[in-house]
């Protein structure tokens, strides 16, 4: 799974990772083009992927080329990807005040 997103990625940004991408430890920015290597974003794109998760987040699709945004690669690896709203919405969650 993880290699997966990391050639998808590295096709995306055309960036190389640097061996401490793959270490989960390290919070470095690994690739300053992008972003997406940094901290826990490929991660949770992996564990999505492998588990067949929908990844909920409020980052948009970027046009750019030197930017990853999280919903840019779910869309390469057919990942379901929506934002905050559209998951309480359709997990049909109340607020009650009481």
């Amino acid at each position: 799974g993880l290699c997966k997103i990391m050639q998808k990625a590295v096709s995306f940004c055309g960036v190389q990772p640097s061996p401490s991408a793959v270490q989960p430890a390290r919070s470095t920015r690994v690739c300053t083009r992008t972003g997406f290597f940094n901290a826990a974003d490929y991660y949770l794109v992996a564990e999505a992927y492998v588990k067949k998760y929908t990844v909920v987040t409020r980052e948009a699709k970027s046009d750019s080329t030197n930017v990853i945004k999280i919903p840019n690669i779910c869309d390469e690896l057919q990942i379901t990807c929506i934002g905050p709203f559209e998951m309480l919405k359709s997990e049909k969650v109340q607020f009650v005040l009481g």
